[in-house]
């Protein structure tokens, strides 16, 4: 197969007519186990042949590869089109996250696909193909996909000339961001991730250099649905990937449907088989809280329940318990609990998160009061610094208040109710950036804890901005009103009782005194309006 006229080559990739000839033969490769009973050799190979775009120096982009064989493989093969969807309605339901082709309605143009072993499959975009395409694509690069379907390809050494130019990669598309808080920028505004999460995820991937692959289904971060699209996808060779029915079983707790699929499919191994965001068939059903099916496959297919979800960032070591745990199924926690080795009950994701820790972020009381009886180490914290008390500080994702569970927190021996995190956020700023105005007039009123709070509880974090910012920049201007009055009252308390600390830090931002203004909701704009209040104090000192 020729490839002559479509190569440009690319200078600094080094050796690039093998690479390319190498991406052409896997390519056609996984066209045909994913379709080779649909299209004969030499279809595919023609297809293969208009496909790829090889990029240049030239063309600026980030990837050395675009990859448009699922959009050639979907519309050679379509059978009908939608006639009562506009071009655009058609674009939305393509977006869709991870959905079956059943769900997409009447009128959704599908097609059916026959591998080369004659595995009938339904799909009904281009991006299902190019996903399919993924699973079995044996390349060693890094392998991104986009909403319609086109794959892009980056080779580590192209991915490390981009690092060094400071551009970052966002986990959740084919984007390169201009930097930290490019990304972060990025995921706050294209995915709608909260702030503090966003700037976490930034630090994290400027710390750490790894070809992360794309989630090809997230569109927005919506940490309150267990649903694939929050599962960040895994390609690994030590994971099989399956038809997403099985999950479905776990997911509507079809028992006798999950045991007919394993009987059907013995030599399958279930603990390395994980749908195409890394989680396997044990973290779905106890993260939907079939407690029926969790036992089935904990006693009798003796799945390994140590085994964590195998994803990038925060998704990767998730336990089956940790989903328990996080959506408040309290008869899975109990079960996996008291039927697991004793090391699960502390286990932490890879950014040292415990399940602990994310039942009191969802505000599930009764879990909560369950772990700690049970004497899990309540005052863990993760690589970025939080413990339990500042995911509980945030509310649920359903924006559900976390009153009761902060002060359950605040009655155990030893409990850190000051602490502040790496990005310097306290539990002020976390309540407050989440506009949990129960727990912030909780926090500021409740007499012990004024006792114990630090100066770094209300001033600026790593962004320069202090709680009352965070609360207007996320839209909850009356709670920010509130804590500019709180803010004050503090600083002149803290002024009095601790004069020569205080000074300090002043010493230390002068740099970003500038002209007062009580309603900016900006980095930096707390620190102003600690200025003007402290200025009769500071006056000639």
């Amino acid at each position: 197969m020729s490839m002559k006229n479509k190569i440009t080559i690319r200078k600094n990739d080094g050796n690039d007519l093998l690479l390319q000839q190498e991406i052409v033969q896997a390519l056609l490769e996984a066209s045909i186990k994913v379709c080779g009973g649909s299209f004969s050799r030499l279809e595919l190979t023609q297809m293969v042949n208009t496909s790829i775009s090889f990029l240049s120096e030239d063309d600026k982009k980030p990837h050395n590869a675009e990859i448009r064989m699922a959009t050639r493989i979907f519309h050679k093969k379509s059978k009908f089109h939608c006639t009562s969807k506009s071009k655009k309605e058609e674009r939305k339901g393509d977006s869709l996250p991870n959905t079956s082709s059943s769900k997409l309605g009447r009128n959704a143009k599908t097609i059916e696909l026959i591998s080369d072993y004659g595995l009938s499959r339904t799909v009904s975009s281009p991006r299902e193909i190019a996903r399919l395409l993924d699973s079995v694509l044996s390349l060693n690069w890094n392998v991104q996909i986009n909403r319609s379907g086109i794959i892009f390809l980056v080779t580590k050494t192209r991915a490390l000339q981009l690092r060094k130019k400071g551009k970052l990669q966002c986990p959740l598309c084919p984007k390169w961001c201009n930097g930290e808080k490019g990304l972060w920028w990025h995921q706050q505004q294209v995915h709608g991730m909260d702030h503090s999460l966003a700037v976490e995820t930034a630090m994290a991937e400027c710390t750490s250099f790894s070809l992360v692959p794309y989630n090809h289904n997230k569109t927005t971060c919506d940490a309150d649905s267990f649903s694939t699209a929050e599962l960040e996808v895994h390609s690994s060779s030590n994971s099989i990937r399956t038809d997403d029915s099985v999950f479905e079983f776990c997911r509507n707790g079809s028992l006798k449907e999950l045991q007919i699929f394993i009987q059907a499919n013995d030599e399958v191994d279930l603990n390395t088989m994980c749908d195409d965001k890394g989680a396997t068939l044990l973290h779905w059903a106890a993260g939907y809280g079939q407690l029926k099916i969790v036992k089935f496959l904990l006693e009798q297919c003796h799945c390994d329940v140590l085994i964590g979800q195998r994803g990038p960032r925060s998704f990767d070591g998730r336990t089956a318990l940790h989903w328990a745990a996080r959506k408040g199924h309290i008869d899975v926690v109990r079960f996996l609990v008291q039927t697991s080795p004793p090391q699960l009950l502390d286990a932490t994701t890879k950014d040292g998160t415990t399940a602990f820790a994310w039942a009191c972020w969802q505000g599930h009381l009764e879990v909560m009061k369950y772990l700690e009886n049970k004497g899990c180490c309540v005052h863990s914290k993760n690589s970025f610094g939080c413990n339990a008390v500042l995911w509980c500080a945030q509310g649920s994702s359903q924006g559900c208040s976390n009153l009761e569970a902060i002060k359950f927190l605040s009655q155990i021996d030893g409990m850190d109710m000051t602490l502040v995190n790496a990005n310097g956020h306290g539990s002020l700023h976390k309540a407050a950036q989440r506009g949990q105005d129960d727990v912030v007039k909780w926090l500021v009123h409740d007499e012990n804890n004024l006792r114990m709070f630090q100066f770094s509880w209300i001033g600026p974090d790593s962004d320069d901005c202090c709680p009352s910012d965070l609360a207007g920049m996320e839209g909850y201007h009356d709670l920010a009103l509130y804590l500019v009055g709180i803010e004050k009252k503090l600083i002149e308390t803290f002024y009095q009782q601790m004069k020569p600390c205080v000074l300090e830090w002043l010493k230390k931002n002068q740099n970003k005194k500038c002209k007062f203004s009580s309603n900016v909701w900006e980095p930096g704009g707390g620190v102003r309006r600690f200025y003007s209040v402290l200025d009769k104090y500071t006056t000639n000192k």
